[in-house]
């Protein structure tokens, strides 16, 4: 287990955007890689469905929130769309989403930042 599996934070939403109530942590490539990025707790994200497509991805599912606001601080912090993409799909795996929603996720934010 890391230390991104074992947070015990909760979500809060906030007028339309979550905030945490522990910082995030995430080891970059793999644990232990000695290349970490933290979330402070204050930072807000919001989870972006499409409202066709929330019934097949609800944006306030748990198992989607820990790899959005992933996706959204790594962004604000100057990453590249498919840079954050990739830690985007590495993190929903993480959380145990499964392989095809895990790839229309992906296609989503990936698409999403070339529109």
């Amino acid at each position: 287990m890391s230390a991104y599996t074992d947070w015990e934070g909760e979500f809060l939403l906030e007028d339309g955007r979550y905030r945490a109530t522990l910082p995030l942590p995430w080891d970059v490539g793999c644990k232990g890689s000695g290349v970490s990025v933290t979330v402070p707790a204050e930072f807000r994200h919001n989870v972006s469905v499409p409202a066709p497509l929330r019934w097949a991805f609800p944006p306030d599912e748990p198992e989607f929130q820990r790899g959005a606001r992933l996706h959204d601080f790594l962004l604000a912090a100057g990453w590249s769309p498919p840079e954050a993409a990739g830690v985007f799909h590495a993190a929903l795996k993480a959380d145990g989403v499964s392989s095809w929603r895990r790839l229309c996720m992906f296609v989503g934010v990936a698409l999403w930042h070339w529109r």
